[in-house]
């Protein structure tokens, strides 16, 4: 479940981030058509852009994951390891079952 949601979440933060840059792209374009600004300065504005939605992205989902978990904890929603340890668990208590009832 965690892995679902954290994906989506994701993909909506790449597609608006690819909306975001197409519409700066299509901004600086007019800009250096107008003459408002040099070629050389929107390559420079467009490549630190991508540099610093490269690390909010990152940022973004490592914010995604940690509030994921804290909804999930606040829930009690377990986690693999937990499960796993509940598993073993159970799987203890019917060996233990079956050898009582070999017993009788």
């Amino acid at each position: 479940m965690e892995n679902n949601v954290l994906r989506q979440l994701l993909l909506m933060g790449v597609g608006a981030t690819a909306v975001l840059t197409e519409r700066i792209q299509q901004a600086v374009d007019e800009w250096v058509g107008e003459g408002r600004l040099r070629q050389e300065d929107a390559k420079e504005f467009l490549d630190d852009l991508l540099i610093r939605l490269r690390e909010e992205q990152g940022n973004l989902e490592e914010q995604f994951r940690r509030q994921i978990k804290t909804v999930l904890k606040e829930y009690d929603v377990p986690n693999q390891s937990e499960i796993e340890a509940l598993k073993n668990r159970l799987d203890r208590l019917e060996y233990q079952l079956r050898q009582l009832q070999d017993r009788l």
